[in-house]
């Protein structure tokens, strides 16, 4: 009993330590974000504004360098406005936040990891990510024809447009839900903080971006821990007698490959179009689906025989083989996350969204280590995690 309550206090102080400094960049990019005439009158501290924007209009303020940039976190985002609906654009940062935490924990979960041990057969992992698929095309038209009937049809020339990004997407979500056979939430967190780096890549390549001495150097400093994070988990295996997991670490590193790619282009094609997200959205998922389904029927039983539901000696009950509450409740979570993920992508600049996702790696690892044996056992494990969480944090803090 006591040794869990000292780790939960570790947890605790390590969370505690993590999302401040992640809170006050919140409050920081808030205050930067918000026109001279809301900050002057806010704590010295917030009033970081030299001059006034050259004109502000519809939330949106234009600097002398030609740049637009959002008026505060609290107004609504027009990719929600034009919806009619008016949320802050805090909360659906906070949203985003706890739907990326929920997902990953609510994936431990579903394979039947409890707090001990791991027993039970798992469902077809890939039929979750074809429901949710389903599911996004079917809400995206419904949305679309009750909020933009007369711009259908710009959705089958966008799906030509957008299949690229679908194809990266769900290519890369087909190789994490398999590396959830291998490693937990905590784990996949971490090494998927790799993609800091190859976004950079990517991004100086693809979208000509220009990062700061300061950010290559948190840059850097993210992918070495990664690595050694990685490095650490296999000697520790190793130490076991067990043997490292080679094809778990290659899916992993596949579905960062395929994330980043597939973000950097769609951070690309989003904003290269005046068309309503949720046509956009429509357009990615239509793509998706097809996608998921290839991936279903044709690549993963060829490396995962236990997944083919065509046959009744592993699947008897076919599609929904194994499918219980826990497995609704991963697809809900893919759900949101696509539709929160892909709509902050489009209004959000990447330093926000690092920020909300450092937050969210630091949760997921500290909640898991509740539950995780290894590295329960290894604390050099969460002391590495905290340097690729803070990291992330220096990363957002300089850019």
């Amino acid at each position: 009993m006591w040794q869990s309550r000292k780790r939960l206090r570790v947890a605790s102080v390590g969370l505690v330590a993590v999302l401040v400094p992640l809170l006050l960049r919140f409050r920081d990019v808030n205050a930067a974000a918000m026109p001279w005439r809301q900050t002057h009158n806010l704590p010295l501290g917030l009033s970081t504004r030299p001059a006034p924007p050259a004109a502000c209009r519809n939330n949106l303020c234009t600097r002398p360098g030609g740049n637009q940039i959002r008026t505060s976190l609290f107004a609504a985002p027009p990719g929600v406005a034009n919806a009619g609906l008016h949320v802050p654009r805090v909360a659906l940062l906070v949203l985003f936040i706890a739907v990326d935490t929920g997902q990953a924990l609510v994936m431990d979960w579903a394979e039947k990891r409890s707090w001990m041990e791991r027993a039970g057969r798992q469902y077809s992992r890939q039929t979750a990510l074809v429901v949710e698929s389903g599911l996004s095309v079917v809400t995206g038209l419904v949305v679309s024809s009750f909020l933009g009937a007369d711009k259908l049809s710009a959705l089958w020339p966008l799906c030509i447009k957008f299949f690229p990004v679908a194809l990266c997407f769900a290519v890369g979500l087909s190789l994490k839900m398999m590396a959830v056979d291998h490693f937990q939430a905590g784990t996949i967190k971490i090494v998927g903080q790799l993609r800091l780096g190859l976004v950079a890549l990517a991004s100086t390549i693809i979208l000509s971006r220009r990062y700061s001495p300061q950010q290559w150097m948190a840059i850097s400093a993210v992918t070495v821990f990664c690595m050694l994070f990685v490095q650490v988990k296999g000697r520790g295996r190793k130490r076991q007698g067990k043997d490292v997991k080679w094809t778990g670490l290659s899916q992993l590193l596949g579905w960062v490959c395929m994330n980043v790619v597939g973000g950097t282009l769609a951070e690309k094609t989003y904003k290269s179009s005046d068309v309503p997200y949720y046509i956009q959205k429509s357009a990615q998922d239509m793509g998706h689906l097809a996608t998921s389904l290839l991936m279903l029927f044709l690549v993963v039983p060829h490396f995962n025989p236990s997944e083919d539901i065509r046959n009744p000696s592993v699947r008897p009950d076919g599609f929904f083989d194994s499918w219980d509450v826990r497995t609704w409740f991963v697809v809900g979570f893919l759900f949101l996350d696509a539709w929160i993920s892909n709509l902050l992508l489009k209004e959000f600049s990447g330093v926000t969204r690092g920020v909300a996702k450092a937050a969210g790696v630091a949760i997921v690892y500290f909640a898991s280590l509740l539950y995780s044996k290894d590295r329960r056992a290894n604390p050099k494990l969460t002391w590495i995690a905290m340097g690729v969480i803070l990291g992330s944090m220096i990363f957002s803090i300089v850019s």
